[in-house]
């Protein structure tokens, strides 16, 4: 396997490729290229189409990069299909053991990691592990917020945040900064 810098402006997506990226994934991806670089190429064909590795010529364009890492396949045609098809729907085949998951969840979060950055937000980690119990804000009264909406929003600077927090203010929601 030889592993090829290549231009990500010379690089084409498949327009057949099935699979969808929506923002969610994309922002999860640019969290792990962030965090922890590239660490698998993704897969071309000779003529520069992605084969596999889509999301993570997305995420990171996203970021800015120039080039990224490729190996080129030589498969073609209903080969490469079932391959770029394979690569995405395998890993939906696997499950967690939770009880594991649940452990090294609460582990990073206990040291800091932010869960998203791995693809777990609140909803996914109350879906897949029902006693995960991270440690969550405290409403005015020092209860827990568990069992109501909760947003948190990141934003750009001071000014930014005044102004969203204004307005949904204004339109009569409960908001803390």
């Amino acid at each position: 396997m030889n592993i090829e810098e290549i231009k990500i402006a010379d690089l084409s997506e498949d327009p057949s490729n099935s699979r969808q990226h929506p923002a969610k994934n994309i922002d999860a991806i640019v969290a792990s290229l962030r965090r922890y670089g590239q660490q698998k190429p993704i897969v071309i064909g000779s003529d520069n189409v992605i084969i596999a590795g889509n999301g993570t010529k997305a995420a990171a364009e996203k970021l800015g990069w120039e080039s990224i890492k490729c190996v080129r396949s030589e498969l073609k045609g209903a080969e490469a299909i079932a391959y770029a098809i394979a690569d995405n729907r395998l890993s939906d085949l696997s499950e967690f053991d939770t009880a594991i998951l649940g452990q090294h969840l609460e582990a990073l979060a206990a040291d800091g990691l932010d869960l998203n950055e791995i693809g777990f937000d609140e909803f996914d980690l109350k879906k897949l592990i029902p006693e995960f119990s991270p440690d969550l804000p405290a409403d005015d009264d020092g209860t827990t917020i568990e069992g109501k909406f909760l947003v948190i929003v990141q934003c750009e600077n001071e000014d930014q945040q005044q102004s969203l927090f204004d307005e949904l203010r204004d339109r009569g929601l409960k908001v803390k900064v």
